[in-house]
């Protein structure tokens, strides 16, 4: 299910118009990179379902191992995507011109709010309008704190889930990678 919505975020990445518009305008190179990697990540995604599968029929153990490797390869190719997409965004919104477009666009929002409140004409769809961007702005920060939280909740399960259980938390049971990296598909 999860390999599946990363493979259809990655066909709307790739072909939806009116999906990422501004993202394929204003920031090129992530924006390929992104396509890409959600694609890659939903591919691989599914092969580690196979694999999982794959271990009721074969040498679960090697299955297992197989499994854990490509898990450890997915998380590692989360982390090096996070930190290269932080690293090249920031380093887009100092140096690239379409940056400076993307803050007179902030700008424009900050400018237009006052005139949509004057525009007395047209209040049923001005003032929807500017609710939305008014959410928006009060809204926007909220969603990197459930990043961050989210990130710390799957580091701590994936930790858990790799220990050798004589550590773990009370009413945890150690099963394998597998069961884990399922709690993590339902969390994210």
């Amino acid at each position: 299910m999860y390999s599946g919505a990363l493979l259809a975020t990655a066909a709307r990445l790739a072909w939806d118009p009116s999906t990422y518009t501004w993202f394929r305008f204003l920031a090129v190179a992530q924006y390929r990179v992104t396509t890409a990697y959600v694609l890659a990540a939903g591919l691989w995604l599914a092969a580690l379902v196979y694999i999982a599968a794959a271990a009721a029929h074969r040498s679960a153990r090697t299955s297992l191992h197989l499994y854990s490797a490509g898990v450890a390869c997915l998380a590692a190719s989360e982390v090096a995507y996070g930190a290269w997409m932080v690293a090249s965004l920031v380093e887009w919104w100092r140096s690239a011109p379409e940056a400076e477009l993307a803050r007179h666009g902030i700008d424009l929002l900050h400018d237009i709010k006052p005139a949509l409140l004057a525009v007395e004409r047209y209040a049923d769809v001005a003032r929807p309008i500017y609710a939305m961007i008014e959410e928006v702005e009060r809204e926007a920060p909220n969603n990197v704190f459930v990043i961050i939280a989210f990130t710390g909740v799957g580091i701590i399960l994936q930790i858990v889930a790799d220990s050798d259980g004589h550590d773990a938390p009370p009413g945890w049971r150690k099963k394998a990678n597998l069961r884990m990296y399922t709690i993590l598909d339902k969390i994210f």
